[in-house]
């Protein structure tokens, strides 16, 4: 079986150039008696706005005496936000430390793209994506994403930024989606369905690179049609989820990161329109190993698990391909194109050497394995549950977004897999 896929974007993402970070070693301490801001900005009327913001961001009480390694961790959070691009730090000494002057320019421009992907499962789709900041709120950025053709999605979300005090947010998700289910590596089932997902939620950024989130999440989902299993057509479900996670990210970038680390841990209680209470638990954590300027490693660790009812919701599993999954349980797993009976349990490691070569050029092979179970302790102990792949991609780094070919291959399924990128999809 080969399934083969080609996406291009026009535009990129953000339609920004890559952050550059500070990077300091240096454990030296200073004290810093006084910080002032200044606001590169048209609008006036946000200046105190921002400056809440930064300072939240900063988190620094003054006097205090850090060291520049801190503070410098600290200046990075601002470029890490998305609402400041430009940072001006200056220095001024005096009899007990030094006076702050922090300058920053603001992003004000909204970020428009759009995309095309053809693959011989998904057919052809069209999206159309923009990034609206600032609106209604200082801090905010709304995010809108269409996509038109055999796999539609609607996706809108809405979140404000307050540095370290709380912030909210709130998102809203249509799809229309396919789900394959294999068993002993041959397909059983094959699902069409809609699903509606709302969510709302409070956020708090806390120490460098940290954020917690507690929120509410409603669903909505439904099977359109049924191959090799009728019953299942017209089955619904719709449930409630109160929800806490956390996330560490220090990437220096998005696309092809060169250091950093970027972890996920989320809990959900959930609550069935018959009553039944469930629960599911998740954590992620990718990072970068770097050997030398031009070696890099890439590590993934994933694990989640749930009570027995979750693995009979299938819009949990759902289940994209081509690397592009949509399931719930996060998977990046090389040729493992459709996860076989999705389950309620599931491990996954990886490790990717990535060598750079010539200018913004990029080669990666990745090696994974993971497990899936619907009884926990055998995603340990039950090898037949193991699955395992590998891929290799050559990447550059382009003005118009990461131009991407790969293939991929999973020892278990026998799938071969291949895709070609240009930009961001998602």
């Amino acid at each position: 079986m080969q399934n083969y896929a080609i996406y291009i974007s026009i535009f990129g993402k953000y339609n920004l150039p890559a952050i550059t970070y500070i990077d300091s070693t240096i454990d030296k301490s200073i004290t810093i008696q006084n910080i002032s801001y200044v606001l590169d900005s048209y609008r006036t009327k946000t200046r105190r706005s921002a400056i809440k913001l930064m300072e939240g961001k900063l988190d620094i009480t003054t006097p205090s005496t850090i060291t520049e390694a801190e503070f410098t961790s600290k200046i990075n959070r601002l470029y890490g936000s998305r609402f400041f691009k430009k940072i001006t730090t200056t220095f001024i000494e005096v009899d007990s430390g030094y006076n702050v002057e922090i300058k920053v320019t603001e992003k004000v421009d909204d970020d428009f793209n759009i995309g095309i992907r053809f693959d011989t499962y998904y057919g052809i789709n069209l999206k159309i994506g923009a990034n609206f900041r600032n609106k209604l709120i200082y801090g905010s950025l709304l995010e809108m994403n269409i996509v038109i053709g055999q796999a539609p999605q609607l996706k809108l979300r809405y979140t404000t930024d307050r540095g370290s005090a709380f912030g909210f947010g709130s998102s809203f998700q249509f799809d229309n989606f396919y789900v394959n289910s294999y068993s002993n590596h041959k397909e059983m089932y094959k699902y069409n369905y809609n699903s509606i997902v709302w969510d709302a939620f409070i956020h708090r950024y806390f120490t460098n690179y940290n954020r917690a989130i507690f929120g509410i999440e409603a669903s909505s989902f439904g099977i359109n049609s049924a191959q090799n299993f009728a019953d299942m057509k017209g089955f619904t479900d719709n449930y409630g989820k109160l929800f806490a996670a956390f996330i560490h990210d220090s990437w220096d970038r998005a696309e092809f990161p060169r250091k950093g680390n970027r972890s996920k841990g989320r809990a959900d209680i959930i609550v069935n329109t018959n009553g039944d209470i469930e629960v599911q638990a998740w954590t992620r954590s990718k990072g970068i190993i770097s050997i030398s300027n031009n070696i890099k490693f890439e590590t993934e660790a994933f694990i989640g698990f749930g009570t027995v009812g979750i693995r009979n919701t299938l819009m949990e599993f759902r289940v994209g391909g081509l690397n592009q999954s949509r399931i719930q349980w996060y998977s990046s797993m090389p040729g493992l194109l459709y996860l076989e009976e999705g389950a309620a349990n599931t491990w996954q490691l990886s490790i990717a050497p990535r060598w750079e070569f010539i200018h913004n050029n990029f080669l990666t092979y990745k090696l994974a394995v993971t497990a899936l179970d619907n009884e926990f302790y055998k995603l340990f102990t039950d090898t037949k549950r193991i699955y395992g792949g590998m891929s290799l991609e050559y990447g550059y780094n382009s003005m118009f977004g990461p131009i991407r070919i790969s293939g991929d291959y999973s020892f278990t399924s026998l799938n071969f897999g291949a895709f070609m990128s240009l930009g961001y999809w998602f």
